[in-house]
């Protein structure tokens, strides 16, 4: 049984390195990650994590929301991806913006992962671009307002 929960910061920290960052511990931090409104969402099996996310309340200036958050630093265990996980820290992670009066959740999607955020009904704005020794990204947003229609 996989159960998604917020978790600490720090919990974090492993799978961002691992899965982020290819091994390397450059830049797992994020700015934000301890704002009072950010959380952190792990999915937790047998007490392993193998999902987390982070949710930062930003604006983006494309996406038309004052209470937007960013979703951020999304990450599944290799051996565990295409097993369901991403989506149900996806769907944890709207329920809680939903609780907090959020309309909007964006993310910086890397290429590879873009038809997974698709899947889950988010909508590319924008072409392709690059974020430095990172890769190939897109600009993808979803509305999650309760009386708009997804």
């Amino acid at each position: 049984m996989i159960e998604v929960k917020l978790i600490e910061t720090k919990e974090t920290y492993p799978l961002r390195i691992e899965i982020l960052r290819n091994g390397k511990a450059r830049d797992f931090q994020f700015v934000g990650d301890h704002n009072v409104n950010t959380f952190h969402i792990g999915a937790i099996c047998d007490g392993v994590c193998n999902g987390i996310a982070t949710c930062i309340q930003k604006e983006n200036e494309k996406v038309d929301d004052k209470n937007a958050y960013q979703l951020r630093g999304m990450a599944v265990k290799t051996d565990k991806q295409n097993s369901g996980i991403g989506k149900l820290i996806v769907d944890k992670t709207i329920e809680i913006l939903q609780e907090r009066n959020c309309k909007t959740v964006w993310c910086n999607a890397r290429e590879h992962a873009a038809g997974f955020y698709e899947k889950m009904g988010f909508i590319r704005i924008g072409e392709r671009f690059q974020i430095p020794k990172v890769g190939p990204h897109y600009l993808m947003y979803k509305r999650i307002d309760s009386n708009f229609p997804n």
